[in-house]
């Protein structure tokens, strides 16, 4: 696992609004490009866990930092339909046309903006484990307590919602959130957790994730809560 770790994982480039977005590329740097979406809270570092894969594959595993979070700048009153414009630019930046997308968990939605979006820029596009509207009927069904209620919070208390990020970005920064984390997990996922190379990638993610504070966390999290549009 992580057996080669490649050097790019400190990217950036300067969107057309002044932005800088960051981004790392794990895998064979000329294998067949994929835009890898975080989960969150993450960064671009979560990707590390699919440099072997892509390696073996021939995949150009490209993670991005949604704003907000690791090297990219916060962007005000983002929602879900700004991103794919995000990818497109960093797509022209790398002289990339046509590429897949994929993500995990949260990463999930951005998969599916991008489908909706510029499906003709895409080969393929793959959500693992993704998030849901949480609006829909039945979309918390199976989800865990402390989600629910995080995004009860989102649509209802805002405020208070808040004051749960900040406090998993403290948890971040002191190397704690990956044993929160892994209270909500099943016995089969906490084994994989406990290895040692899976949690060193997990603890950097963590606190890259939230290298600028809470602020890109919080407006994420409002941005699921509410209808994506």
């Amino acid at each position: 696992m992580t057996t080669t770790m490649p050097l790019n994982t400190a990217l950036t480039v300067r969107l057309r609004d002044g932005r800088a977005l960051g981004y790392a590329e794990y895998g064979d740097p000329a294998g067949k490009p994929v835009f890898f979406f975080h989960g969150f809270p993450g960064s671009r570092l979560e990707a590390a866990m699919g440099h072997d894969a892509a390696v073996k594959h021939g995949g150009r595993l490209i993670c991005i930092d949604r704003p907000g979070f690791g090297l990219s700048d916060f962007q005000p009153g983002r929602t879900l339909l700004d991103w794919p414009e995000d990818v497109t630019e960093l797509a022209a930046a790398l002289g990339i046309d046509r590429f897949g997308v994929a993500g995990v968990s949260g990463g999930g939605p951005y998969v599916a903006v991008c489908a909706y979006a510029i499906p003709q820029r895409l080969t393929g596009a793959y959500i693992i484990r993704g998030a849901g509207p949480f609006d829909a009927p039945g979309a918390t069904d199976g989800v865990s307590r402390q989600n629910r209620i995080l995004f009860w919070l989102g649509r209802h208390a805002p405020w208070l919602g808040g004051l749960v990020i900040r406090g998993e970005a403290r948890a971040a920064r002191k190397g704690k959130l990956i044993d929160q984390m892994a209270n909500m997990m099943p016995e089969p996922d906490r084994v994989i957790l406990r290895q040692p190379e899976i949690r060193a990638i997990f603890l950097a993610d963590a606190r890259e994730a939230f290298r600028q504070g809470a602020r890109g966390g919080i407006h994420e999290w409002r941005v699921y809560s509410r209808p994506w549009g």
